[in-house]
């Protein structure tokens, strides 16, 4: 990802901190959780651990995918919009 301080800043004080996770994804998350407490039950504390590594992991990758994808859409908003703009202008100058 480019240098996009600004909206990666935007991401994480509003986004990141004011977006609820809907009642769909919440019912998922459940359905995981007690997916992966059912798993560690069955497994060595060694195995547990590493498990808790992974899981760890994946919640990294998927808050890092997240950003990723807002500050993408968010360029690509930004950039549909000056390019509407600059056609809007080049229209009125023909006229």
């Amino acid at each position: 990802m480019r240098d996009k301080v600004f909206i990666t800043k935007l991401y994480d004080e509003y986004v990141g901190e004011t977006m609820k996770p809907s009642a769909e994804y919440l019912k998922i998350a459940k359905k995981f959780s007690d997916s992966v407490e059912k798993l560690a039950k069955g497994l060595s504390e060694e195995k547990n651990n590493q498990l808790n590594i992974m899981y760890d992991y994946m919640n990294e990758m998927i808050e890092k995918q997240c950003k990723e994808t807002f500050v993408e859409g968010y360029c690509l908003g930004a950039n549909l919009t000056l390019e509407a703009l600059d056609n809007s202008n080049r229209n009125k100058k023909k006229k």
